[in-house]
């Protein structure tokens, strides 16, 4: 039995290093146009990160983060929350740029940033100071 057990090994040893070679070669295939894009470019005089750079930061990070939660908030959003964040912003006026997906991830990202706030300002198994044993004399 314990032969088998050590072919069985061996076998999917071989298997895993060959399969993480051809992970590896696929992977460095695909990243070659981009490589010769980004050369041609440098060749040119053009910096991509220069580039990116000159962007404000709220489109460089911000707006894929929030674009992120959104997703993320439309997917753990009761089935109903959505039709009624969308009721409340055509009753706003449709603000431009405001999806319901979008409150939803600015909800979730004060649920996140309450709880971090929370927990620094009195984090668990510190003293309370309220009620009965506090006002005790």
């Amino acid at each position: 039995m314990s032969n088998l057990y050590l072919a069985f090994g061996v076998v999917a040893t071989f298997a895993s290093v060959v399969a993480a070679a051809l992970t590896f070669r696929v992977s460095a295939q695909s990243r070659r146009p981009v490589e010769v894009l980004e050369t041609e470019l440098r060749h040119v005089g053009v910096s991509i990160r220069q580039h990116t750079l000159q962007r404000p930061f709220v489109e460089r990070v911000m707006d894929p983060l929030v674009s992120a939660l959104a997703r993320m908030a439309g997917h753990l959003a009761p089935a109903g929350a959505r039709d009624r964040i969308a009721m409340k912003l055509v009753l706003a006026g449709s603000p431009p740029s405001w999806t319901p997906e979008r409150v939803l991830a600015f909800k979730g990202l004060g649920l996140i940033l309450g709880a971090t706030l929370g927990y620094f300002v009195h984090p668990p198994g510190a003293p309370r100071h309220d009620g009965p044993a506090y006002h005790q004399r």
